[in-house]
Parts: structure tokens; sequence; C-alpha cells
């Protein structure tokens, strides 16, 4: 199941942390920078800030997570433009 799947599937069903917690043990230590609109009426926000959850009761230490308040889906440009995020690209290694 695509991330995208599950993030319709965690809207339907908030109950499905377990599931949340397997894809966080796939993603594993790989680095991850969530951006959400709090308003996104497309993805539920509940399914970036359980996964951020997710992640970090799996262990992850590299996971960061941006909450644009009043903002819908169309968050491209703010997170392009949000500081750091480039350094940020820019120093992840494997």
């Amino acid at each position: 199941m695509g991330l995208r799947a599950a993030a319709r599937r965690a809207g339907k069903y908030p109950k499905m942390t377990p599931m949340m917690a397997e894809i966080a043990k796939a993603i594993g230590p790989t680095p991850v920078w969530v951006f959400h609109g709090d308003k996104d009426e497309a993805v539920p926000v509940e399914f970036s800030r359980t996964i951020v959850q997710a992640l970090k009761d799996a262990g992850s230490t590299n996971v960061k997570y941006t909450e644009y308040a009043g903002d819908g889906h169309q968050i491209f440009g703010k997170v392009i433009l949000e500081p750091g995020l480039l350094e940020w690209l820019a120093a992840q290694r494997r």
C-alpha cells in the first residue's frame, strides 16, 4: 500500500496506528521532514501527525515536522521557502 492510500485509510480509520508503526519500521533511519497544512481536505493532517509520532516511537532520531496553520493541501510554495530546508536536504547522506 502506498503512503497516499495509507493516508486515506488513516483519515477514515483513526485507529490505524498499528499500520503506521509498520510504515515507520519500513522507513527506518531514513531522514524525514514532513510538511502539512492543518486545513488539508485531500489528506487529513492526522495522517502526518500519526506517522511522525510512529517514526519517533520506532526510534527515528532524524524526523522533523512542520505544520502550516490555516493552509490546505497546496503548500509547496511555503515548503520550498522553509528556512533551512535546502541545507537540510543537502546534508542528508546514506
